[in-house]
């Protein structure tokens, strides 16, 4: 599919993604072969949840919000992450940094006015500037 494009050779549509977590991976799809985890969202054995051990091709919860970050990016689509009381530092923030199409794209937020700035910087950012007279 090709993307349409205005008179100056511009796209017409952005494709963008906003993915907000508290970081908790704790759900994974499972694609087993056992009828009962098959197609399934299960708890994330790995993660040391009581669910079960569904052995997944596409990995762990965090693997596999990894790779959707990839694919994603991959496809043309600009990604934005927010995080919402992760801390400083461990695998939820590395996964939300490294899935953000820009560093500058990743809000590690901790309260309901640093969320709400972080959408508001997000909407304006993605929002096509209007010019008027």
């Amino acid at each position: 599919m090709q993307t349409q494009t205005g008179e100056k050779g511009q796209p017409l549509l952005k494709k963008v993604a906003v993915l907000m977590t508290d970081g908790e991976y704790n759900q994974q799809y499972c694609n087993s072969t056992t009828s009962n985890t098959a197609g399934a969202m299960i708890p994330d054995y790995a993660t040391g949840s009581s669910g079960a051990n569904c052995n997944s091709p596409h990995g762990t919860s965090t693997q596999q919000s990894r790779l959707m970050c990839a694919a994603m990016k991959v496809s043309g689509i600009t990604v934005y992450t927010v995080g919402f009381g992760l801390g400083s530092a461990g695998s939820a923030v590395d996964t939300l940094r490294g899935c953000a199409s820009e560093p500058h794209m990743f809000y590690n937020t901790t309260t309901g006015d640093e969320l709400r700035a972080a959408f508001r910087h997000i909407a304006t950012s993605i929002a096509a500037p209007i010019i008027s007279r």
